[in-house]
């Protein structure tokens, strides 16, 4: 019998910054972003009995947040989430299999939107059970592959004057494969997936959906020379459409947008090419991805501008067109798009198991139908780490720069780039067979740059932390 318990506790203040919180708004508080406070507690338990074939495990955790939405509305998150999951392995199963897995949860979640005054607007509550099944099944023609059954059900409600999101029930069936096989210097792979998913909202004159799936795939390692390997991998996938995007109507204080869904959208097929190439022997190794998505029917929330003024829709509090409201107004729609881009990184050892230097980039492009960039896509960035290990000590010093997004959707603002530098020192102690310790000092943000998330919707009003240095100790037991 093996156990295992976990927990941690987070108090924080409104986080500093370099500058002003609130994009060219010179009346904004400078040097805090206010209603950036969490309070943050979670706690899990687990047990496993291990026997000669497999094992079965039980878990519990709970997790408790209640944080600021840093917004002009300064409206905050009171949330709590019990999660119970359910585990076991067992070995040769039936004959001809070599392995069942089976996983199950039950996840709660609540939380609460909280007004300044500290009165609950809306009531948000979510009930969702998992599970899922696999088996291994012994080679066949030397094939070595799995196949398996995963379910899903959740409950969703919303209950306050800001609810945006109908009640509804959501329920999802799927069958899926997945085979390998060796072959002199390849390794081939092929699978696929069903599944049927159904949406039911719980409201007058909104339609139920229902919704069939597949997916297949299918790719292939090449180790064509002594530490060189090329890899090939073709996908083709259908995602249903989700409940906020079909059906929601309102005011969203997280996002601080006002979401408008629409009921007949269709699921979404997605071809997929990914091609690279890996170094994995030598003084450097490394990896270059490049890969395309030609995604049919693809969704994404559009900025409109119903009042012709060239900026995108804003809203008041009553959902009344205001140029000067906090909410964003977003219009679920459909067309044809596509994404492109590459990855790469590179390691040099500098000193053998000890030194190691890391060249990294990633970029991405978006485009829509017609030719437009598609919303909140992800900067490029580039950077390198240093890391450094010997006997208890390590070491880290990263530096990334992300650069400016100006590849921008139709009514979407730019945000500048900024260059982020952290460090970090530690030293672990074992001080018993089943306890470790680990002491830290880390620096981030060093340069104390404002930095602003491109992909976040509350990029405007809420940047990332400035300089800051921390102390402290993490153990396992």
């Amino acid at each position: 019998m093996s156990w295992n318990i976990e927990g941690a506790k987070r108090i924080t203040n409104d986080i500093h910054i370099p500058g002003r919180a609130i994009v060219n708004d010179p009346n904004s508080e400078a040097g805090f972003v206010r209603n950036s406070a969490i309070d943050s507690s979670n706690l899990s338990v687990g047990s496993s009995y291990i026997g000669e074939r497999g094992f079965m495990g039980m878990s519990i955790s709970r997790l408790d947040n209640l944080y600021g939405i840093p917004t002009p509305e300064g409206a905050r998150i009171d949330m709590g989430q019990t999660r119970y999951g359910l585990a076991g392995d067992l070995d040769n199963p039936l004959k001809g299999f070599q392995q069942l897995k089976m996983r199950f949860s039950y996840n709660d979640y609540k939380h609460n939107e909280l007004e300044q005054s500290g009165e609950i607007a809306t009531r948000f509550k979510n009930d969702e059970i998992d599970g899922r099944a696999e088996l291994l099944h012994s080679p066949i023609a030397k094939w070595q592959g799995v196949m398996g059954i995963q379910l899903q059900n959740r409950k969703f409600s919303a209950k306050g004057e800001e609810a945006f999101v109908p009640p509804s029930l959501s329920q999802s069936v799927g069958l899926f494969m997945l085979e390998k096989r060796d072959w002199q210097r390849w390794q081939f792979e092929v699978g696929g997936r069903i599944e049927h998913t159904t949406h039911n909202p719980q409201a007058t004159l909104l339609q139920n959906r229902d919704f069939n799936l597949y997916s297949v795939s299918t790719g292939g390692a090449w180790k064509f020379m002594d530490g060189y390997q090329m890899d090939l991998t073709a996908t083709r996938g259908q995602r249903a459409p989700s409940t906020v995007v079909l059906y929601a109507s309102g005011i969203h204080v997280a996002t601080s947008t006002y979401d408008q869904g629409n009921q007949t959208l269709r699921k979404e097929t997605s071809n997929n090419f990914d091609i690279a190439l890996q170094k994995t022997e030598g003084i450097i190794t490394g990896k270059v991805n490049i890969f395309y998505n030609n995604n049919n029917d693809y969704i994404f929330p559009k900025f409109l501008d119903n009042n012709g003024d060239g900026l995108a829709d804003r809203v008041n509090d009553e959902g009344v067109l205001d140029t000067n409201g906090f909410f964003l107004v977003q219009d679920y729609a459909q067309t044809r798009a596509k994404f492109y881009g590459l990855e790469s990184e590179a390691i040099v050892t500098l000193l053998p198991d000890m030194l190691n230097l890391r060249l990294f980039t990633d970029i991405v492009y978006g485009k829509l139908k017609d030719n437009g960039n598609i919303p909140r896509l992800t900067p490029q960035r580039f950077g390198f780490d240093l890391d450094y290990k010997k006997n208890a000590w390590i070491a880290n010093f990263n530096l990334t720069r992300v650069t400016r997004q100006d590849r921008v959707a139709a009514l979407e603002t730019e945000t500048s780039g900024y260059t982020l530098m952290n460090v970090e020192m530690g030293y672990h102690m074992k001080l018993a067979k089943s306890m470790n310790y680990r002491l830290f000092l880390q620096g981030r943000n060093l340069l104390d740059e404002e930095m602003r998330v491109h992909t976040s919707f509350l990029k405007n009003f809420a940047p990332l932390p400035g300089r800051a240095i921390v102390a402290g100790v993490r153990g396992v037991f």
